[in-house]
């Protein structure tokens, strides 16, 4: 069976860059634009999973940081972003999982 995940990722600016942030697998990327920073982080989360996949270690990862494999509806596809205050914004990002390791 077939499952995602949803991450929460915060971009707050800093400086002259902005900085993103998903708390739940403790990654942090950045950029010099918001969609920029979202999208490094969007490539060091998938390099993450991968590799704790890839290791054996994805289970143990998830269950360790409280990360729940959700397989009932699939989400929308639609994302929303939501600004909190001014140069911050709030996104989810959904990760599907391959079906050879969402089972478990």
């Amino acid at each position: 069976m077939e499952g995602y995940v949803v991450f929460r990722f915060l971009v707050e600016k800093e400086d002259d860059e902005f900085i993103s942030h998903c708390e739940q697998l403790g990654i942090v990327s950045c950029g010099s634009t918001i969609d920029e920073a979202l999208s490094n982080l969007k490539d060091a989360v998938e390099v993450y999973l991968n590799t704790i996949e890839e290791l054996g270690e994805r289970r143990r990862v998830f269950r360790e940081k409280g990360i729940r494999i959700q397989r009932k509806t699939k989400p929308s596809e639609q994302v929303a972003r939501v600004s909190v205050r001014p140069d911050t914004v709030f996104t989810p990002y959904i990760h599907y999982l391959k079906s050879s390791y969402a089972a478990t």
